[in-house]
């Protein structure tokens, strides 16, 4: 699916240009009834507020799961196997036209209509 990406950058230090701190990309299904978004939020200490635009599709539903852990460096282990984890949730009505992508995570938005 076609969208449109307007994120803030970051600087990188001792490189060449910036960072965009959101990344995104949509899927509509095969049947055209569920709208899948993936963000991510690439900034390592700030959440970044989202604001999401539909043209032509018309959300009755929605889920959000979200992935992420304590730093961008969390990882899983034998030891600690929840360090990084999936939280998902029922949307409440309109709720995924703004949503906040929590520091260094993906977030997974699925809306049905």
């Amino acid at each position: 699916m076609p969208l449109e990406l307007d994120t803030p950058k970051l600087a990188l230090p001792g490189g060449d240009g910036d960072l965009p701190l959101v990344d995104a990309v949509a899927m509509l299904s095969e049947s055209k009834d569920t709208l899948n978004l993936i963000l991510t939020n690439c900034h390592p200490t700030d959440d970044i507020p989202c604001s999401i635009t539909l043209d032509g599709f018309t959300p009755t539903s929605g889920t959000l799961t979200t992935m992420a852990g304590p730093s961008y460096d969390s990882i899983n282990t034998f030891e600690q196997p929840d360090t990084v984890k999936l939280e998902a949730r029922e949307l409440a009505k309109d709720e995924w036209k703004g949503i906040v992508l929590p520091r260094h995570s993906a977030v997974a938005v699925t809306i049905g209509r």
